[in-house]
């Protein structure tokens, strides 16, 4: 595998671990803001 994309599948591997714990965040968010009527996702 070139450097180049084993490079970019770390640094997707690294996104997609902040996008979860982001939407782990959202999520808790969402249960407050569901009591309001608003949703996140």
């Amino acid at each position: 595998m070139p450097k180049s994309q084993d490079a970019a599948g770390t640094d997707t591997r690294i996104l997609q671990t902040r996008c979860t714990i982001r939407r782990q965040n959202f999520q808790t968010a969402s249960r407050v803001c569901a009591s309001v009527g608003n949703t996140f996702f």
